[in-house]
């Protein structure tokens, strides 16, 4: 995580007017929205907050649920990227002329096939997106769960990010706390927002990947084969370091948007015979 992004994780500006249960809706500068409340807490919002939140928040979430920069939307549009930024930051007001621009520029267009088509399909396809958006996720036990399987992140990893001492024992108790429904431990913050960015940085790297493989092999009849590791052995064994189960999520997704885009994908162990 680079340092900018550190600081627009701590900058929060209110981006609704009072809640009905009190409170406002607030957004940081990487798209998260939550509720603070009077004494300037701040707690994940469950609710629909699309009819609340105000115009330059909408651009903002949208822009980077499409991961899209301030610059690459402001080229698109034809606004300079100071203007886009006075309206996300709420400093200034778009026209509704300028906000349906803004959005139908964020909005995918149909148009002829073509490998290049087909290609930015792949890249643009969205998997695992229940479990990865540009909204807090809810602080759930299940959730947690279900993020750290798609994230194939280790307990030991999650100690590590919320500062515990995986050489004690207590340790990988607590973690097992904060999945397990009967405790009432719960994950802290730093652990959520870990796991939510190794799964969009997986993600986007997985674009890359099916977008450089639909370059490659523009013909759909193909299958296109992946390969799948059973075990850290087999996988340090072709040259590669790293945890396997990373690997193994990773050909998953990229697997997924391949198929999205029309394409047969068979997975198969490096020494799999047929």
């Amino acid at each position: 995580m680079t340092k900018e992004t550190l600081r627009q994780r701590k900058e929060w500006r209110r981006c609704s007017g009072e809640l009905p249960e009190g409170g406002w809706l607030v957004i940081n500068g990487v798209g998260k929205v939550m509720r603070e409340t009077d004494d300037g807490l701040r707690e994940p919002y469950n609710g629909d907050a699309s009819g609340l939140i105000d115009a330059g928040a909408r651009i903002r979430i949208a822009r980077i649920a499409a991961g899209l920069t301030q610059e690459d939307l402001a080229k698109r549009v034809g606004l300079t990227q100071g203007t886009l930024w006075e309206w996300e930051s709420g400093r200034r007001n778009p026209t509704r002329e300028s906000l349906d621009k803004v959005f139908d520029a964020l909005t995918p267009h149909d148009g002829p096939a073509s490998s290049d088509a087909s290609a930015d399909g792949a890249a643009d396809a969205d998997t695992h997106s229940d479990v990865a958006t540009s909204r807090p996720m809810p602080r759930t036990k299940a959730n947690l769960r279900r993020l750290r399987d798609a994230t194939e992140t280790s307990q030991a990893s999650l100690a590590i990010a919320a500062g515990l001492d995986i050489n004690n024992p207590a340790s990988v108790k607590d973690v097992r706390h904060w999945e397990d429904p009967k405790n009432r431990r719960w994950a802290p913050e730093p652990v959520w927002l870990m796991l939510e960015d190794t799964l969009t940085d997986q993600r986007a790297t997985a674009r890359e990947t099916a977008k450089a493989i639909v370059e490659q092999q523009p013909d759909r009849t193909i299958p296109v084969t992946l390969h799948y590791y059973r075990n850290q052995n087999q996988y340090e064994a072709d040259g590669f370091s790293g945890g396997y189960g990373v690997y193994n999520a990773m050909a998953s997704m990229v697997g997924d948007l391949l198929e999205d885009a029309g394409y047969m994908v068979e997975f198969r162990y490096p020494d799999e015979r047929l």
